[in-house]
């Protein structure tokens, strides 16, 4: 019944993660404050090229059908990690009150919505 959803969350999902992994590595400006936040929360180096070719491979992949499952797999601990370095602690620091408090500041969160949106592919398969 909903066949054309799959395709439409692999087609969104893809165009973001390949046109971050992209502007990371090709645009200087991008690149730039991408380094710097890396070094600000003294991410290695090595890290920080896996993440980045990472979310460029991992976006190719959905946009053109190859193994999207393995790029939802392996896009998930990117997403997670950067749930973890930046999100999570400025939503501590607004000190959400009670459970709706945080629902709401975490559905109005990119990084977790890519994370549900992975998982959702990753349970339903390809």
């Amino acid at each position: 019944m909903f066949d054309y959803i799959d395709p439409i969350l692999q087609l969104t999902t893809g165009s973001f993660f390949a046109a971050a992994g992209y502007r990371k590595v090709f645009d200087p400006i991008t690149r730039g404050s991408v380094w710097d936040l890396f070094a600000k929360y003294q991410v290695p180096t090595w890290q920080g090229w896996m993440v980045t070719i990472g979310q460029l491979l991992g976006g190719l992949g959905f946009l053109f059908g190859v193994l999207s499952w393995w790029a939802a797999l392996g896009l998930m601990p990117i997403m997670i990690g950067a749930f973890k370095l930046s999100t999570f602690p400025e939503i501590v620091a607004a000190q959400p009150r009670g459970f709706l408090g945080w629902v709401i500041k975490l559905s109005c969160n990119r990084e977790a919505l890519l994370i549900a949106i992975l998982v959702s592919l990753l349970v339903r398969g390809f």
